[in-house]
């Protein structure tokens, strides 16, 4: 079975979950806040990600997950047929891997968000 080789990791959201989950990253000594982007879309909320953590912020999705290796769905599932628009998914790396955190979204959904990507809900 191969290795998942994560260098840079998006978020698609920066709620509580994705600071969580980004706190324990960095606490952990995982990865380097830099190598993180958090797509956030208010801009005042991004600003305090970056302040807080010291990660990487933008209001573009696009841009978020473009080089990442990982990409963290962590957007409310009512958020997500806006969110997870096919021109992100298009923006992804071809070999990226897709992690969700939304609760009641289905893998089959998930699939049918991110055709042909490995998805793990959790």
């Amino acid at each position: 079975m191969g290795q998942i080789a994560v260098k840079k990791i998006a978020f698609i959201g920066g709620g509580a979950m994705a600071k969580a989950i980004i706190k324990g990253i960095i606490g952990g000594g995982l990865i380097a806040p830099e190598m993180i982007t958090v797509g956030e879309p208010t801009e005042a909320h991004a600003r305090s990600l970056h302040e807080a953590f010291g990660v990487n912020v933008t209001t573009d999705n696009k841009e978020a997950v473009k080089d990442a290796d990982l990409v963290i769905f962590a957007v409310k599932p009512q958020v997500a047929p806006v969110a997870l628009v096919p021109e992100l998914i298009a923006a992804m790396k071809k070999d990226a891997w897709v992690l969700s955190i939304m609760g009641s979204v289905t893998l089959e959904q998930l699939h049918a968000y991110a055709p042909g990507f490995p998805v793990v809900r959790t």
